[in-house]
């Protein structure tokens, strides 16, 4: 390699690539293999993926329509002159109106109801500093 390009004489005259009959099979076998594990996932376990992917959307939207109501009562509250209420309901517009917990009964979610739940924007400095270091990571190395 020079130069960071393939130098095409030296690598034909060191030898192409072999791969053993056995060897080709068990790639081969790794494509029906991967495919056949999500479709047997989802044939199996479909009323649990299911229910889950409706309480997912029926989240989502009632996040979504909180968050509209907060943008609009923030642009109320802007136009009125009362930027304290204004900025209140900008900062608390991801907050939501109930806790993850709700709707489990089981013993562990029993117990987690005593820990105080951790705030969105943990998550969100996390994300954004993932982020960055991705970013710097990729640039440098």
């Amino acid at each position: 390699m020079t130069n960071g390009q393939l130098d095409l004489d030296a690598y034909d005259a060191y030898s192409p690539a072999f791969y053993s009959a056995g060897n080709l099979i068990v790639y081969c076998c790794f494509f029906p293999f991967y495919t056949l594990t999500f479709v047997f996932i989802i044939l199996d376990f479909w009323r649990p993926l299911a229910k889950a992917y409706r309480r997912m959307c029926s989240a989502a939207w009632s996040q979504i329509k909180y968050m509209f109501f907060s943008l609009h009562s923030a642009a109320i509250s802007f136009g009125t002159g009362n930027f304290r209420q204004g900025f209140h309901h900008l900062v608390h517009m991801m907050d939501g109106e109930g806790s993850v917990y709700d709707g489990f009964d089981d013993p562990f979610t029993q117990m987690m109801r005593n820990c105080k739940e951790v705030p969105d924007w943990w998550f969100f400095i996390i994300a954004v500093i993932a982020f960055i270091s991705a970013i710097i990571i990729l640039k440098t190395w």
